[in-house]
């Protein structure tokens, strides 16, 4: 891994520990247990998934993620534009078409166990 990813992804994680300081003082519908939310239409970077894979690796649960992304990623809900792509034509004032993001799908994340994130630290 290069030592410019390392960098960012210690920066996405510092940047992560900053907001879950701040957003402590506040009264927020998400809670542990709360999975309502919880879907397999989710939008992230790149970098956020490659901080995920990390932890899948870790947890030596490679094996077990593809095979639930064999099984849960049909084609055809998979956006034609990624977030940052999404981000960029925002910056240059671009219309972008509502059908780039893809179908919405709201299976529960593969993720969840007993309606807990079992990724999120």
């Amino acid at each position: 891994m290069s030592a410019d990813l390392c960098q960012k992804k210690e920066l996405l994680k510092s940047f992560y520990c900053v907001y879950s300081d701040w957003v402590r003082r506040f009264s927020l519908a998400c809670r542990k247990g709360c999975a309502a939310c919880c879907t397999q239409s989710v939008t992230m970077t790149s970098l956020e998934g490659e901080i995920i894979l990390d932890f899948i690796k870790v947890q030596g649960r490679e094996e077990w993620l593809r095979a639930e992304l064999a099984e849960s990623i049909p084609e055809k809900s998979r956006p034609l534009i990624t977030t940052n792509q999404f981000a960029e034509a925002c910056l240059n004032q671009l219309d972008v078409d509502s059908n780039a993001f893809g179908c919405w799908d709201f299976t529960p994340c593969i993720f969840l166990k007993e309606n807990i994130c079992s990724i999120y630290e």
